[in-house]
């Protein structure tokens, strides 16, 4: 009889531990319970992983934009002004945000290049 006690407490356990499992991944890839708002300007990453993986795609546009004025400020030392961008042979993923797929803008006027992105203004 104890053999039973024993196997029910069991089967009771292993109910509870699925339960707070399922609970921590609804929480982790639902971002809560009810509605996912994104602080974002874009309004994207509602969830967890979402916001994680953005953030990292927000970093690899900086680091874009960098390499970008990078390569103007190499031209504007053998002093020849760029009209726009694929003047400077670069790769075409690197010449746009990685989240919306936006072309960077030049001004050529100042030689200045952005992100048209929401919430990028200030990369």
């Amino acid at each position: 009889m104890n053999r039973n006690v024993s196997s029910g407490h069991m089967l009771i356990e292993l109910v509870v531990v699925v339960a707070i499992i399922g609970i921590v991944a609804a929480v982790y890839f639902g971002g809560g319970f009810g509605t996912a708002k994104s602080d974002r300007e874009d309004g994207l990453g509602q969830t967890t992983v979402g916001r994680a993986a953005l953030k990292a795609k927000d970093f690899e546009c900086t680091n874009h934009l960098g390499q970008v004025r990078a390569a103007i400020k190499m031209q504007h030392i053998d002093e020849v002004a760029i009209e726009n961008l694929a003047e400077l042979n670069l790769p075409t993923r690197m010449l746009q945000c990685p989240i919306g797929k936006e072309a960077y803008q030049l001004d050529a006027a100042t030689q200045t290049v952005k992100c048209p992105h929401p919430g990028h203004e200030d990369y």
